[in-house]
This record gives structure tokens, sequence and C-alpha cells, in this order.
């Protein structure tokens, strides 16, 4: 294969395959991209099929072979651009049955003649001996003959038996102009001003020929090997070659100590180690060791053959050490162990650890920036996966270019261990881990191998040969995590060996029981708790502050992050910072204010809105509360790229054009939630522009419309009260639809002003939550009602039953909404004191445990409430079947044929996840465990359509489903089962992310591979 200089322009082709002709999947095993002019024909590249990204070829213009591996083959004419990026999708064509440029092909992969090699598994599949199968290259001396159509032309047929050498250079000795046989060894020269050429005729493992020509004659030469090119096998690293497809040099040597390879090996430095500098000395592997010593110290008797390669490819197995040549003993008891006592035998560079640092990824550099020269580096570690890694690198330069390159990265050891096992297991789970050993030093080998289970050692001597495989049985019985390691031992010190740590996660369902009270006089309560539970966590703060910080604190760690999600964190950190202002604290979590703006405005779509998830398409009620989330940070001094003016436009157009659409309209008493739209539309505008007066949309909407709702009749007064529109009975109005607790907290219902409300499964602004912050603000706003106001709060507080409100959403709102009336400037607070079971607490945060039978009364004194809370968490191990609370889950496995109720190891299956809902539902999760003995097939992105995102876990699958109507829906997750056992499957659950009352689960499963 032949370069061209690097001056000149190269040519970048991306490759993607789709369907052929007969509804296939194209899977090429060859790509041969064959330069369309005959005189650039050397620069030929040729790749394994797996490889899409061809990258710096040397011609645009080139004749694109696509090869399977039974020989039929596509050709294609494309012409690149240079200087960037070139696309091709190739589907829907006709396979060539018989295609000489397969044969081709196939032939420089017998002769090793492969421009890029690719590491992945598909090379191994690459049937390199064709014979029996498909086509064979041959020459055909008469077919040569009957071609000639220019009786000028010296014509030369180069072959090797009855094959073609392609790619044999032809020099001619006068002019020293050079020339290269084409891929069926024939060469056509015009030499019409000589009338004899003297020839020299060379391929790489060939003995050059040379020949006189004469014009207008046929030639056929035949190249013979070079004499040291012996018809073996010689190991190089991970790669087994045939002796005659080296690229250098390679001997076998019949050794009598080191004299007998002074001078013998061409290339090849070798002298006494006293002799020479240590930076030229070859690389010596004594059974796959690098050997340091003088290799005078061997007993001759002991060595059963010596390799010596030059060769490029051994600096890439080896690295620069391997630069002046690698001599590779191998010892015949496969050992070191009669090597005379003064030999100093260091072990593997990279060996005689055991490895414990194991990951998918091994580095990430995304803010890397070039020097002067261009250049940008780093230093990294990578974890101790013997793998190959797939390194990409992305560059963006000024103007917005941008460019890629790629990159495999081999980690290599001649001979290892390897231990495999599941990413976690279930108390109980019984499995076979699988150990491996691999030898690449060719000859067998006697090693020590050491297996851990968790529970028992077990040591045993074994003879190998290329790979041995160990199952191990293990049982996840005790402690929270198994052990297991896997190591193997030379005799000469040399180890290797790996060692992994499995979580073991409980059966079952964590579950919790709780009470929570605010206590404002001082009357004694009793808090509800549970003697047959776990025992009871007492928690109290005599402060609302310190209560807000412990809400806004989940807040910050809730794990999910939709777009509602993050401008709920973002608004709940907004909070915190105006909340320690107060109170003379320093704020110290700046940097997530700005990494939540910056990830809002990442997630911003094309039209300027926000969906559920990143850039989804626009949900009205997202939208705007992202936009009132980042007016608020605004407020607080932070820029938030928002554009008002577009915001402003945008909304004061939709609601002129929703308005003149009701003129048009005959029965608009039948819109039940239009002016409510209508109303929510202008405090979105009343928001975006505080100072604009919007009286005369007011007026427009209210007269055109009832209030159907309780939200409608909130909405318009609180509008009347921003808009300075006075009405002497706004409040009591509002008051009359209030409800009252049992307790004396005041909310307002989320019905209908019928007071009927159908809807069985609720939408986040559609709540008594919803309406009570309406009304609180609308009660503020008016003013002088602060009474009713501590009312509202203590409903807020009692609706903490479970620790925290129903969701983030929730939350964020709540706390905005109520935190600059619980701590007021200036307001100082008698010191309060909590009596619990006659014990009197003076500091809080307070928090104490009791047995699950102790009662435990408790009562205040001093100003100000207290906030109480009990919980009991447990874990039940058996979870019983749920089905009453609106939602069904079950779940079952299935592979191509149908259900199954065993697992089959190495054969993909599917769970399939029936969610079945008793009424329409919006923002829905669902947690589905996976069996331990299972690993993702594929990591769906969840590209259906009743589903929005989804998360892979190690031990369990979360499916987010923005809507769901009444019935059964239907999701399937693809695993492949790897490791043969009994496995536990924890219980399926589905719930209402926003109302989590409503969840439904399945009952314990237990599935077994095989």
């Amino acid at each position: 294969m032949a370069k061209k200089d690097s001056k000149e322009p190269t040519f970048n082709l991306n490759l993607s395959y789709g369907l052929d002709a007969e509804q296939k999947l194209v899977k090429p095993a060859l790509i041969f991209v064959e330069p369309a002019k005959a005189e650039d024909r050397r620069y030929y590249r040729l790749y394994y099929g797996a490889e899409n990204s061809l990258r710096n070829l040397p011609v645009g213009d080139i004749i694109l072979h696509v090869v399977k591996d039974d020989s039929t083959a596509y050709s294609l004419a494309v012409t690149l651009k240079s200087n960037g990026l070139n696309y091709l999708k190739l589907d829907g064509f006709q396979w060539n049955q018989r295609s000489p440029h397969a044969a081709v092909a196939y032939k420089m992969i017998r002769d090793e003649t492969v421009a890029n090699r690719v590491l992945n598994p598909l090379r191994d599949s690459i049937l390199y001996e064709q014979q029996g199968h498909g086509q064979v290259l041959k020459i055909n001396k008469a077919e040569f003959i009957a071609k000639r159509n220019n009786s000028s032309s010296v014509r030369i047929l180069v072959y090797d038996g009855d094959a073609p050498v392609i790619g044999a250079a032809v020099k001619n000795m006068g002019t020293k102009q050079q020339y290269f046989s084409n891929f069926d060894g024939s060469i056509e020269l015009d030499l019409t001003d000589e009338k004899t050429v003297q020839l020299q005729i060379s391929a790489i493992g060939y003995t050059p020929a040379d020949i006189k020509v004469s014009v207008g004659k046929d030639y056929f030469v035949e190249l013979k090997a070079q004499d040291n090119q012996l018809d073996e096998v010689v190991v190089m690293g991970v790669t087994t070659q045939k002796r005659v497809s080296m690229t250098g040099s390679v001997q076998t040597i019949s050794l009598n100590a080191s004299q007998s390879l002074q001078g013998k090996v061409s290339g090849i430095l070798i002298r006494g180690i006293n002799s020479t500098d240590a930076g030229a000395k070859p690389l010596i592997l004594v059974d796959g060791v690098v050997f340091e010593g003088d290799l005078t110290s061997f007993d001759p008797a002991i060595i059963a053959s010596v390799n010596t390669v030059k060769d490029q490819s051994m600096i890439a197995l080896y690295g620069a050490r391997a630069a002046n040549g690698v001599i590779m003993v191998q010892t015949r008891t496969g050992t070191v162990a009669a090597v005379q006592p003064n030999v100093s035998m260091p072990y593997l560079e990279s060996g005689n650890t055991m490895r414990v640092n194991f990951h998918d990824d091994a580095f990430w550099k995304p803010k890397l920036k070039t020097d002067a020269a261009g250049k940008a580096s780093f230093e990294t570690t990578y974890p101790d996966d013997i793998t190959n890694w797939r390194t990409i690198f992305i560059a963006k330069g000024v103007k917005d270019f941008a460019d890629t390159k790629e990159l495999n990265i081999k980690a290599f050891k001649a001979v290892s261990a390897h231990l495999a096992t599941p990413r976690f297991a279930i108390r109980g789970d019984r499995f076979a881990a699988i150990g491996r050993i691999v030898n690449y030093l060719g000859d067998s080998l006697d090693v020590i191998r050491t297996i851990y289970n968790g529970l028992d050692s077990i040591k045993t001597n074994l003879k190998i040969a290329k790979s041995y495989r160990d199952p191990i049985a293990v049982r996840s019985e005790k402690g929270d995590s198994l052990q297991l390691s896997y190591v193997i031992g030379l005799s000469n010190g040399y180890f290797d060996g790996e060692k992994r740590s499995i979580p073991i996660f409980e059966k079952g369902l964590e579950q919790h029981q709780g009470d929570f009270k605010v206590l404002n006089g001082t009357e004694e309560y009793q808090l509800k708790t549970s003697s047959e539970l776990g025992e009871i966590t007492v928690h109290a703060e005599a402060n609302s502050w310190e209560f807000i910080q412990r809400e806004i604190a989940h807040i910050d760690a809730y794990k999910f992050l939709c777009n509602e999600q993050l401008a709920s964190k973002l608004s709940a950190l907004l909070s915190k910072k105006a909340l320690t202002k107060l109170l003379g604290k320093p704020f110290e979590e700046e940097k997530k204010i700005l990494d939540l703006l910056k990830e809002l405005q990442k997630n911003k779509n094309t039209v300027g809105g926000w969906g559920w998830w990143n850039k989804s398409e626009t949900v009205s009620w997202i939208s705007n509360y992202v936009v009132s989330v980042l007016l608020d940070a605004e407020d607080a001094g932070y820029r938030t790229g928002l554009t008002r003016r577009l915001y402003i436009e945008r909304e004061e157009e939709s609601l002129k054009r929703s308005l003149a659409s009701l003129d048009v309209l005959w029965n608009k008493d039948k819109l039940n939630m239009a002016k409510e739209g209508l109303f929510n539309s202008l405090m979105f505008l009343k928001r975006l522009d505080p100072k604009s007066d919007y009286k005369h949309y007011f007026l427009a909407i209210d007269g055109k419309l009832k209030s159907k709702s309780t939200k409608d009749i909130l909405l318009k007064y609180l509008l009347m009260a921003k808009l300075g529109i006075a009405d002497a009975h706004a409040a009591d109005t509002v008051l009359k639809y209030a409800s009252k607790t049992i307790l004396g907290g005041m909310y307002w219902t989320s019905g209908g002003v019928s007071d009927k409300n159908e809807r069985i499964f609720l939408n986040p602004t559609e709540t008594h939550t919803e309406n009570t912050l309406l009304a609180y603000a609308v009660l503020k706003t008016i003013g002088g009602h602060e009474s009713d106001l501590e009312l509202i709060r203590n409903y807020f507080f009692a609706q903490k039953q479970r620790g925290n409100w129903s969701n983030i959403y929730e939350s964020s709102r709540i706390i905005r909404s109520i935190l600059p009336d619980l701590l007021k400037e200036g307001e100082t607070f008698q010191a309060p004191v909590a009596i619990v079971n006659d014990k009197r607490i003076t500091a809080f945060p307070y928090t104490q445990k009791f047995a699950p039978t102790e009662q435990i009364r408790v009562r205040k004194e001093g100003t100000g409430p207290l906030f109480l809370t009990a919980y009991q968490n447990f874990w039940n191990a058996n979870p019983a079947l749920e089905k009453n609370k609106g939602l069904t889950v079950s779940t079952r496995f299935k592979d191509a044929n149908g259900p199954v109720t065993t697992l089959k190891e190495g054969k993909p299956v599917k769970i399939e996840v029936t969610v079945l809902l008793s009424g329409e539902a919006e923002y829905i999760q669902l947690e589905v465990p996976i069996p331990a003995g299972c690993t993702y097939e594929s990591k769906s992105p969840g590209y259906y359509r009743n589903e929005a995102h989804r998360e892979h876990f190690k031990d369990r699958v979360v499916i987010f489903c923005p809507k769901l109507n009444k019935g059964a829906h239907t999701f399937e997750i693809e695993l492949l089962p790897r490791y043969t056992g009994v496995y536990t499957v924890n219980p399926a659950k589905a719930e209402l992310m926003y109302f989590p009352d409503f969840y439904g689960n399945e009952k314990m499963n237990e599935i077994v591979v095989e």
C-alpha cells in the first residue's frame, strides 16, 4: 500500500448501511477502496467491514467495493470532496454474485497487505482461506494475452504460483521511474521512445527479479519467496501470522547461548549486555515475560525455540522498547524455572497486579485547548480492563469548523486471568461467575490458579493451551457485598488476576409509615406510630426556616432531572439564598445555581420553549413555569439569556388570537377550561411585563366567558388585585370557597364551582395545592389577612405526612410562596421548648430514636410553631400484590417464540411490562428490576409513542411516561442472560410521580438461567 505526500489533500468518508434489494441488513466483511484512475491504483485501501469511518483517503475519485463473506460484492463509483467529511448510505442495491473485486480483496487479506487493521470481533469471522468458498483469484495467461489492444506497449504479468502479485513495484532502471502492478498482477508500460529497457520487479517478501523488455511484447514474471521467509507460524502479541505475510524479517535461530545470535540476525543488534547502550538493545521475551538479563546465562538445553522479529507491528504491540527488534525465547517447560539462579527475571511491566479498577469509560476531557502550535495534551490513567478502548476526539475551531478523529487503544497482556461476574446480586441468588485464562505465548503453560468465591479459596495446578474457562459457584448470602477473585501464577513469580466486588441488594421493597404535626398551641399531642414496625425516629424543628431548609435539601437531592425538576431545584436554591441572607449566613451553593441555569438554557428547544425532557416538544405549563423561575433568577441578579420581548410578543399575540376566536363561537359555555387557560396566559404576560396595563384583556376574558371552576374564580380575583381593579368583596368571595381540616388548616379544593370532580387522576396544575397557593396569593396581595394566611401555612405543613410534599414541583412552589412570611426582617422569637415524654428539649433540630412499643407525647412552649415528624422505615421482604390503588403492573419474560419461564445463557430475551390504569393519568413512573444474571442487550432510549424517557441502572430500568390513557400499556426491556443460576426478581412498580398515593406493584418473582 502506497502513501501520498502528507501535504496533498486527503478525503474522509463515513459509511452507513440500510437494507439490500432482498430486504436484508447490509453487513459487509470487507470494504475495498479502489482509486478510479489507473495511475492512482497503488493508493488502494482495504478495511474490515465493521469500519464505517474511512479517514485520510489519498484520492477523491474512487470505486467503493463492499464485499460480503460469501464473496459477493457491490461496487459504486464515488467522488469525494476534500477537507471535510463525506457521508454515504448504501441500501436497496443488488449484490454481484461473481465479483472479481471480492477475490482481489480476499487475496490481499491472505497476503496480509491490509491497509488498516481495526480491532473488532468481525475480524475473526473473515474467511482468510477462500478455497472451496467463493472465488479464488488466479492468473490466466491466455486471457492476459488476448486483452492486448496496443501494439507498442510493454505488458507484464507478475505472479506467484498461480496467483497474481498485487502492488509489485516495477522500476525503470534507466529513468528510475516506478510503477505498480494492478489487482490482477498486470502492468502496461508505454515505452515508445525506447527499444529495450532494464526493469527491476520487487514485492515485499519476494526476491527481486531483473528483466529486459522490448516494446510490443508480453512478459510473465514469477517472483520467488525469499529464502528466510519460512512457511510456519509465529505468535506476535495477539496476532497469529504466516511468515510469508510479515512486512519485516522473521528468523528462527538454533541457539547456543547468545553468541549464536551475534551478527546473524539482519536489522537486530545483539551483543553482550555490557557492550552496548541499553537504549539500542532488542526487547527480549522469555515465555512472554520481559527479560533484562544476559542471554549467555541460559542453559541451551532448556530452550525450545527462538524467534527474532524486526517489524513495525511489534512496536504497536510492545511499544518503543521493540523499536530495535524483539527476540522471543520459548523454554521447553513453558517456564523459566531452569534459568540459573543469578539471572535477573523481572515481571512483565504491567504484570503482578491484582486488577480491581474497572470502568466502561476511561476518560472524558471536554475542555482541552490547543496551544500556539495547534497541539493539546493531557495525562490519564486507564482502568484495569484488558480491552480495546475506542477513543474519540472531537475538535471545534473558529467559524464553527469541526472534525472528529477516532483511534483504538488496545490493552494487552501475554498471559492474563479474567473474572466475569454480575454487576449486583439479590440476597439468596445462586449463580456461576466465569473465570478465564488467556495465553498468547503459543505453547502450553503450567499455571497455579486460585479462586475465591466469597466463602472458600481453591488452588489448583493447571496446564493450559490458548485459553481455559472456569465456572465459579457463588451464593449471595452474607454481608452487604460479595468479594470474588480469580488469580493465576507462574513458577517464575509472575501473576495476574482480577478482584471484583458485587453489591448485595435485599429482596422486596422499602416502605415507610409516619406522622407529621405542626404545633402552634400548647396542647399535648400523641404521635401516631405502630408497635409492629421498626424503631421510631422523632425529629423536631422549632424554627420555620430550619424546616424549610430541610425541604430544600430534599429538593436539591432529587435524582431525576426533567426540565420541570431542574426549574424546581433552581427555585428552591433561590429561596435558600434569600433565606441565608435574612439569617446573615453565607450562601455556598452559587455554582449549583449557575449549573442549573446553564442546563435549562441547553434544554431550550428550537422554538424557545421547554418540554418535559431535554429539547422535547413544548409543554405549555412546563415552559411557562421554567420561564417564571428564570425571571425569579433575573430578579435575584442572575443572567438567564431570556429575551423577554420575544415571549411577551408571542404570548400577547396568542391571547389576541384566542379572544378573537371566541367571537365566532356560538356556544362558548361548553368550553370548560377556556377561561382558566386565558387567565393563566394573562398572568404569565403580567409576570413577563409587570409595568404594562393589561386591564382590557382581563375585562374581555371575564366578559366573554363564565367561571366554571374554583380556579377560575381564584385567578379572577388574583388578576384583579394585581391589575389594581378594586372589589370590596374580593376577600370574602375567595374565603367563601375555602375548606378547613379538623385541625383548622385552610385550603381550596380543585373541584368545579358545583364541587363535582369526576377526574380520577389530576394534572400537577389542577390540585388542592395549586388552588390553595392561588388563594394565598390573592389574600396576601389584598392584605390584612395574616390570620388566614397562617391557617393556610398550617394546611401546607399538615400535608407533609411522608416527610416531604407530594413532589418537588409542589414543594418548590410552596416554599417560594410562604418563605417570605415565615421569617421577617426584625422579627424575634421567644426561645422554643419541646416537652417530649416529660423531657424538656431546648436545642434544635432534635432527633431521637424510640422503641417501636413506646408511646410518644409532645407539647410546645414558647412562640412560633413546632414542626414534629415521626417515622418508621421498614423493608418488606415479601410485599403483597397491590392492584387497588389505580394502577396494576405485571411482567413476563419472552423471546422470539413467545413467553418463557426459563432463560438460556447467551440467548437474548425481553421483559414485557404491562401497566393497567383505571383511568387516564399523566406523568407515570415505572420501576422494573432485572435479574442479576442479565445485562442489557441494548439500552433503548425509549422511542415509544407513550414514553418520554428511560434510565438504565445496574439493577433496574426506570421509565417515564407523560400521559397514559385508561387501559393496558406494554413496554419492553431487552436483556442478555450471561450467567447461569437462580435469581430473585424484585417487584416491578408503577406510580404517578406527582401523586405517589396512586400506585401498583407485583409480587416477588424468581427466574432460572440455564
